[in-house]
């Protein structure tokens, strides 16, 4: 990247002239005597994943496809989730940048420079003047559009016109899980084949996402009948989604295949029949291949985002209680928001893509926490998509900040399987017009503001990271809210909170509930094994203060 090694300029995070570089580079691969067609694709994961998007939007001509993994759907969401800085991951790696962005940052070049290399030596003296991205994020406590919007894939994504493969997980630890946003902003005419799954950051590239991502730039780069990879190609794939997944099981690369004779154009009409624009992959982890290995045996698909399923509310009520109706008796109930009350982190004891990670997750204390549980369910119950936390608050601090996490509760073994989370910083009460019971997108502004009452309930509406997940019989589904951390093992929050009491009000006094999207029943009734699906630890159940 420019400002970074031996290249010239000076860093900043995804500045124009970076955007430019790789017009560039599109245009100067594409014009060499080997590329097939003089056509060129983007592939990568994470920073090379995102870096597409924004070089897509300025339509090199000979672009033919992208396909970004473990993306961000906006800067702000994974820098400051809720409108709360993430000092963990977010600011440790803009640090990390930042250091290796200094004059010979990255170690090997003082050697090119000692071996006669004058251009990476003058280089040298522009990078003194990277941006210091850190302390811009330290001093941006509110949502900036001059500065933020052209950070901001969701703002630009109905720029990108060619052909996008994308994949993520729900519970990426370091991007984070709100990426699917994308899925509404890019235009309704581009190709999109988007591929959700449950685990971690390196999860977009589990065997069966790895397949279709073969076969997409087939279809679409090289414009050909997609082969499924054999030889050494295919053992390279093999090797690499197990070594990356933390696992040593290879489960088979899912093949696309089409009738002796297909063209490449009726393939292509074949492949988006197959693979509509959305598959939510569910239970990874749980498969056929062994307890944590990546291996999704079920998965729903859906050619719009959000998919068309249930609106479904759940109220909170008396006694933990969460139901479908909103309670007849009103009540409130306390909790003490104390981030030092636990651990900051979930991080395992091994690597957090292993099969068995060995997570760390704590339980809320019950003065630190309230939490609102379903019944049983009775029937197998399928939810995914966005979701929303409607919290009636009071509180005599003008400003909090809010975890809400949503749980799976096993009764039967008194345990607990993490699922998602979502935060706020209550002042971001006010919502952008293209918010839905669902999906909620606080404006972040300035001018929208508001402070808490100590007399009276403000409602305040989290946003929750997509919910992919099967309830099954006997299992309840828990909102568990508290100060934010502790929950996913590499965000950690510089919270306002430190010991300020709130109140949460049910019934007639506010209608507190979370609002989910609920499917048709898919996949296996058999429970999983707690702690088995990827990215999703499990705890001892725990009852909090109502």
């Amino acid at each position: 990247m420019r400002g970074t090694g031996c290249s010239g300029g000076a860093y900043d995070y995804f500045e124009t002239l970076q955007l430019l570089d790789g017009y560039d580079a599109i245009e100067t691969v594409a014009a060499q005597s080997w590329v097939l067609g003089h056509r060129v694709g983007m592939t990568g994961l994470s920073y090379p994943g995102i870096s597409q998007l924004f070089v897509a939007k300025t339509e090199p001509p000979s672009l033919a496809a992208i396909t970004p993994l473990s993306v961000i759907g906006n800067t702000a969401t994974t820098l400051q989730p809720g409108g709360i800085l993430n000092k963990g991951f977010a600011v440790e790696w803009i640090a990390h940048v930042f250091d290796r962005a200094a004059p010979y940052g990255q170690g090997w070049e003082q050697k090119r420079v000692d071996g006669g290399d004058a251009v990476c030596a003058e280089n040298q003296l522009l990078h003194d003047q990277r941006v210091n991205n850190i302390e811009q994020a330290k001093a941006q406590k509110y949502y900036d559009p001059v500065i933020v919007d052209p950070l901001n894939p969701t703002k630009f994504a109905d720029e990108i016109k060619v052909p996008v493969f994308l994949a993520g997980a729900y519970q990426d630890e370091q991007t984070g899980p709100q990426w699917p946003a994308l899925l509404s902003a890019f235009p309704s005419t581009t190709p999109v084949f988007a591929n959700m799954i449950n685990g971690g950051h390196i999860d977009s590239t589990d065997p069966q996402i790895l397949g279709r991502w073969v076969a997409f730039l087939d279809l679409e780069l090289a414009q050909k009948v997609p082969v499924y990879p054999t030889g050494l190609d295919g053992i390279i794939l093999q090797k690499f989604a197990s070594a990356a997944s933390g696992t040593s099981a290879e489960a088979p690369l899912t093949q696309f295949t089409v009738p002796a004779g297909t063209t490449p154009a009726k393939a292509l009409k074949l492949f988006a029949k197959a693979y509509p624009r959305v598959t939510a992959f569910l239970d990874s982890g749980a498969g056929a291949s062994g307890s944590g290995n990546p291996d999704a045996p079920a998965w729903v698909t859906s050619k719009v985002w959000p998919f068309k399923g249930k609106t479904t509310t759940w109220y909170f009520g008396p006694s933990a209680t969460m139901t479908t109706k909103p309670s007849k008796t009103a009540g409130e109930a306390s909790l003490v928001l104390d981030p030092a009350a636990r651990a900051a982190t979930s991080h395992p004891a091994h690597n957090v893509w292993s099969a068995d990670p060995g997570w760390s997750w704590s339980t809320v204390p019950a003065a630190n926490g309230l939490a609102f549980a379903t019944a049983p369910f009775t029937a197998n119950t399928t939810i995914v998509g966005p979701a929303t936390v409607d919290l009636w608050v009071k509180s005599g601090t003008p400003e909090l900040d809010l975890q809400a996490t949503i749980t799976e509760v096993r009764p039967a073994d008194h345990q607990e399987e993490y699922v998602t989370s979502g935060f706020l910083r209550t002042s971001n009460t006010a919502t952008l017009p293209l918010s839905s019971p669902l999906f909620t997108v606080p404006t972040y502004l300035a001018a929208d503001a508001t402070a808490l009452s100590p007399t009276a309930y403000t409602l305040v509406k989290i946003p929750i990271a997509p919910i992919a997940h099967i309830f099954r019989v006997g299992t309840e589904l828990r909102v568990v809210l508290s100060a934010p951390g502790g929950d996913r093992p590499s965000w950690t929050f510089d919270s306002v909170d430190s010991g300020q009491s709130a109140s949460v009000a049910w019934g007639s006094i506010g209608a507190s509930a979370l609002v989910v999207d609920t499917l048709k029943y898919v996949g296996s009734a058999t429970q999983p094994t707690c702690g088995s699906l990827r990215g999703e630890p499990c705890r001892a159940f725990q009852a909090e203060g109502n």
